[in-house]
């Protein structure tokens, strides 16, 4: 299975075994959205897609926060320096943006964020997701958040990292 790749005790096996159920329903999710049409109907896949640059967003400010930092010790802190490592390699939340700019048809950060907190105004599960997120106070809370969307484009082979 894909979890035992991991290293005994590491971050991947630990992040695998907390999302498990998670992660099965996402992929019957995902599914589900493929059989819609999610990728051949652009504004479909334009407001998923922000919802999914909206939250991973506000899980990379969390994760870089002097503020969040400062409150981790232990493991917890631990967990959250292998976060930011990937952070330095990973950067989803510029592609995201770059993608939704082309999207939307906008060109500056600021119509962006009014696209996306328009499109996330009549979506209340997004809405209530986001100020979870922004509630989390524990790195493996986040953890658990960024495995689910970095996942699969780190271990998908898919990841696009800086150079």
């Amino acid at each position: 299975s894909t979890t035992s790749k991991g290293a005994e005790g590491g971050l991947f096996r630990a992040s695998m075994n907390a999302i498990r159920k998670s992660h099965h329903e996402a992929r019957q999710i995902r599914t589900a959205l493929i059989l819609l049409g999610l990728f051949t109907d652009k504004d479909l896949y334009r407001d998923w897609i922000s919802v999914f640059y909206a939250v991973n967003k506000e899980l990379e400010l969390k994760m870089k926060s002097p503020q969040f930092e400062s409150g981790q010790a232990g493991n917890e802190l631990k967990i959250l320096k292998e976060l930011q490592k990937l952070g330095e390699t990973y950067y989803f939340t510029e592609l995201y943006e770059k993608d939704l700019k082309y999207l939307y048809g906008v060109s500056t950060q600021s119509q962006l964020e009014t696209k996306i907190n328009d499109c996330l105004a009549n979506k209340p599960n997004a809405q209530d997701f986001r100020l979870y997120v922004s509630k989390m106070t524990k790195a493996s809370e986040i953890a658990g958040a960024l495995f689910d969307l970095w996942g699969v484009f780190i271990v998908g082979g898919g990841a696009t990292g800086r150079s």
